[in-house]
């Protein structure tokens, strides 16, 4: 009895392959078993060996966190540095998608690079280990989570947590859209002291019910902190309280403030709270979970 042995392209290697989907090939080409591509919305890596033809259907394996890749398809004049965001620049009718080292040209990171081979300028393969996604298996619909500002803001605290590990927190508040004029306090200036700041570093958020945030003058909900004059941390487009929506770093509509993106944090010495710029005539509780801690300011 005979097996045959189907050999990846691209010199492709995967440790732990997972969580596979059907998708439509789209590209207006033959994906060949191996290439990593960017269909019906979610990045993976072609399984079938016979490769899947245009506008047939075909298997992926769904690029995850779990996964470590080995690949050869990359731009070889790039400069892959270990412990840095790798970016996949989606390809056409006329060749394959290719990792790079940066978001020229409308890359989008996937994952942080862990090896590469060959010389800066000239790369032969890189190792890589994805983000997470999440896939919606009904309908094969994903989204991908990491968001190159997310990662900004992620690294920024990290740095940060080298330095001062701080009081940690999380805190559950909830603003109502009848009284949403009205500051809902996250952390309190008493808990913060002099010196000290706010650092954010998740958020989750939901509008807990079927109303949707409506009418009145108001145009965003912030959370914002008590100086004189307020500093935004963490803006909420009314567009986007939808019934039920569930809003995260990353989430169309929500804008990061400085504090967040560059590590720095909030006004020292100030506490923060979530508040409307005006007022809403209906909409379910909206419930905001904050992580983070008070260090110290830096200097």
């Amino acid at each position: 009895m005979s097996m045959n042995v189907y050999p990846y392209n691209f010199d492709l290697a995967i440790r732990e392959v997972g969580d596979q989907a059907t998708v439509t090939n789209n590209l207006g080409r033959k994906a060949i078993y191996g290439e990593i591509v960017l269909l019906d919305g979610m990045y993976g890596i072609v399984m079938d060996p016979d490769g899947i033809a245009n506008d047939a259907t075909g298997r992926i394996y769904v690029l995850q966190p779990d996964t470590l890749i080995s690949t050869a398809q990359i731009n070889k004049t790039g400069a892959f540095t270990a412990g840095s965001a790798i970016y996949f620049k989606a390809g056409g009718n006329s060749a394959a998608g290719t990792l790079e080292d940066s978001d020229a040209d409308g890359a989008v990171a996937i994952g942080t690079i862990e090896s590469a081979g060959g010389e800066s300028g000239a790369q032969t393969y890189v190792v890589f280990r994805p983000y997470s996604q999440v896939v919606n298996y009904g309908r094969y619909d994903t989204r991908l989570t990491a968001v190159e500002a997310v990662l900004t803001a992620v690294k920024a605290v990290t740095d940060a947590l080298a330095e001062d590990p701080g009081i940690p927190f999380r805190k559950t508040v909830k603003l109502t859209s009848a009284e949403a004029t009205t500051p809902v306090v996250i952390i309190a200036d008493d808990d913060v002291g002099d010196g000290k700041c706010v650092y954010i570093n998740s958020l989750y958020a939901n509008v807990n019910g079927d109303d949707p945030w409506v009418g009145g003058g108001a145009t965003v909900v912030t959370v914002r902190d008590t100086a004189t004059t307020p500093v935004a941390a963490i803006t909420f487009a009314k567009a986007q309280l939808t019934a039920n929506a569930q809003l995260m770093f990353g989430s169309t509509g929500v804008t990061l403030g400085d504090g967040i993106k560059d590590g720095t944090g909030m006004t020292e010495a100030k506490g923060i709270t979530i508040v409307a710029d005006d007022e809403f005539t209906s909409g379910s509780d909206l419930i905001v979970t904050i992580t983070g801690f008070i260090g110290d300011k830096p200097e």
